[in-house]
């Protein structure tokens, strides 16, 4: 996963000569349609946009429609040495 600018995008590294183009995704939810977005070049498939915020990333898939109502909050864990 690379994350530039707000946005994620996700490049696949198969070594199996497999065709990426067909390695898309999509989800229906009651209030929208999600889906892998353009393809840059050097990052991959953009995948959605990505919020910050100490230690919670929340990520909105992208959506070619402008679905916004679906989220995808981690919380994670600092550990001290």
């Amino acid at each position: 996963m690379t994350l530039l600018d707000g946005k994620s995008y996700s490049k696949n590294t198969n070594t199996l000569y497999q065709d990426d183009s067909t390695d898309r995704s999509f989800i229906v939810t009651q209030d929208g349609v999600y889906e892998d977005g353009d393809v840059n070049a050097t990052y991959g498939v953009r995948t959605g946009n990505i919020t910050i915020s100490d230690n919670t990333w929340t990520m909105i898939p992208y959506s070619k429609i402008g679905s916004t109502g679906l989220k995808f909050t981690n919380t994670y864990k600092r550990h001290q040495p």
